[in-house]
């Protein structure tokens, strides 16, 4: 177990987390999860807080080790309703999420990377990425940030 995740999963209720994009952030322990198997990219980091955005349906994957580390999520199944959980061997109670990458110019489309979604098991407080071999998706699906700001859309984006 990484020193990290053994402070979360300590006794206390509250863990001080800094971070580049919030400050100084007190988490609740519940909010943390381990990837046991690292990130692809990201070695030794393992453990993560997910923090809530605006609008609603967004999520911050915010780094416990490393305060410049954040990633914006958004459920998969709010980009491609009929996202196959299977393929993931996600449970009923399991959270499934893309990682958006916003664009670096102005005008360039936002990504949502549904070929190797994030898992996070809610009851373990574990995660991990699954990249996916065979998906009609791939690592870098365009997104409409308007889709992604409208809180209360019933249809996903255009292919």
């Amino acid at each position: 177990m990484s020193p990290a995740a053994a402070e979360c999963s300590a006794a206390s209720d509250a863990l001080n987390v800094p971070t580049r994009l919030f400050g100084n952030l007190s988490v609740n322990r519940e909010t943390c999860y381990d990837f046991t198997l690292g990130l692809p990219g990201f070695p030794g980091l393992r453990v993560f807080t997910l923090l809530p955005a605006a609008p609603v349906g967004l999520h911050w994957l915010q780094s416990v080790e490393e305060p410049a580390l954040a990633f914006l999520l958004t459920p998969t199944d709010r980009l491609v309703p009929d996202f196959d959980r299977r393929a993931v061997k996600a449970g009923a109670a399991d959270l499934l999420f893309a990682i958006i990458t916003l664009p670096a110019t102005k005008g360039a489309p936002a990504t949502a990377n549904l070929q190797a979604p994030l898992l996070l098991d809610p009851v373990e407080r574990t995660a991990r990425q699954c990249i996916l071999e065979r998906s009609p998706w791939g690592f870098h699906h365009p997104v409409s940030l308007a889709f992604l700001a409208a809180s209360s859309s019933s249809s996903p984006p255009t292919r």
